[in-house]
């Protein structure tokens, strides 16, 4: 059973895998290329963990999101791991570049990292969408990623606004994409609660980086991307880490009224609605037991195995079940991971 502590230092077996791992990019040459990505973050962030490309044919859109892949390169049990797992996240001391990585930072901030310098390994999800919402056409593979552009959001929110180009013409692609997955994400979730609920939660305070519309995009990308592997994993029963997010009481219908009063209250003292007091605190499970504040029945964390422990544990299994590989992790050392995980505040 792990223990709660803060590393700050790597052993030296996990800087000695490190060089290994560099070593080993430059024998990657049987991925497919993803060409002229896009990677949007917060200004100055060193530790760029996806990007996206996107066009519009057929009459579908078509995303693929691509996810820097660090499963391939830090097995489960090795000195890399070790260290990860004990980390368990990076933790960020007032801006991006201040921060104590969960993997050294010759790999989170520069050969894994998706920057404009050079092919970067990349586990990619490709998927098309119409205007209804409606997604098909799902591929995942091991690829490399040329990122063409790594902007910051209010960058992004410039050419969004103010440039016109084929860059701009994509930004402004990607935006439309990101409002018909939030629209097709809200639905669900006013159909569990009522559209009382959203627009409370609508109306709590917000980072500087939840004012970019930039930001949007990328948000509405990573839990689309989320929300589609998590399916993937239970319908092809993959052992994976998920991560739940429920009514603090069972009965849904009972909880549902409480909660819609609640809100209305809230709404008429123009007060912000107390979330803590509505939801339990979200968790990690190997059983899927709902994310009802997405409206899902499943969800999995997979986009951010730079920063995140628990995605990089999930893109480990789900590479093992797509190279043919027996999985990687036991069941008990999962539930080991997800106490573990759980011991820290959300």
């Amino acid at each position: 059973m792990l223990t709660r502590e803060i590393y700050p230092r790597f052993s030296q077996e996990g800087f000695d895998q490190a060089k290994i791992v560099g070593a080993s990019l430059k024998t990657l040459n049987n991925r497919r290329l993803i060409k002229e990505a896009i990677a949007i973050d917060p200004e100055g962030t060193p530790d760029a963990d996806d990007a996206f490309t996107v066009n519009f044919r057929g009459g579908v859109y078509n995303v693929a999101i691509s996810i820097a892949d660090i499963a391939s390169f830090i097995p489960p049990g090795s000195p890399l791991d070790n260290d990860a797992r004990k980390r368990f996240r990076t933790r960020y001391l007032g801006s991006p570049r201040n921060n104590v990585p969960m993997l050294p930072k010759i790999l989170s901030e520069k050969l894994l990292s998706l920057t404009t310098y050079g092919l970067k390994p990349t586990i990619t999800t490709g998927f098309s969408i119409t205007r209804n919402g409606e997604i098909g056409d799902l591929a995942i593979e091991r690829t490399l990623t040329d990122v063409s552009l790594a902007i910051s959001y209010q960058s992004a929110d410039i050419r969004l606004t103010q440039d016109f180009g084929p860059v701009e013409d994509t930004l402004r692609l990607a935006r439309d994409i990101s409002k018909i997955l939030a629209k097709s994400r809200n639905y669900k979730v006013d159909e569990l609660w009522g559209i009382a609920l959203r627009s409370a939660l609508d109306k709590r305070p917000k980072t500087r980086d939840h004012e970019y519309a930039s930001n949007k995009i990328v948000q509405e990308f990573n839990v689309a991307h989320n929300i589609i592997l998590a399916k993937f994993c239970r319908d092809n029963g993959i052992p994976i880490l998920y991560r739940n997010h429920n009514p603090k009481k069972a009965d849904v219908q009972q909880e549902n009224q409480r909660v819609s009063s609640a809100i209305e209250q809230a709404l008429l003292d123009s007060a912000e609605v107390d979330e803590d007091n509505l939801w339990e605190t979200a968790y990690f499970s190997i059983y899927p037991e709902g994310h009802q504040g997405l409206g899902l029945s499943e969800y999995a964390q997979f986009s951010s195995p730079i920063r995140r422990y628990q995605d990089l544990v999930n893109q480990g299994l789900l590479l093992d079940y797509l190279s043919g590989q027996p999985i990687c992790r036991s069941i008990e050392d999962l539930k080991d991971i997800a106490h573990y995980g759980n011991s820290f505040k959300k």
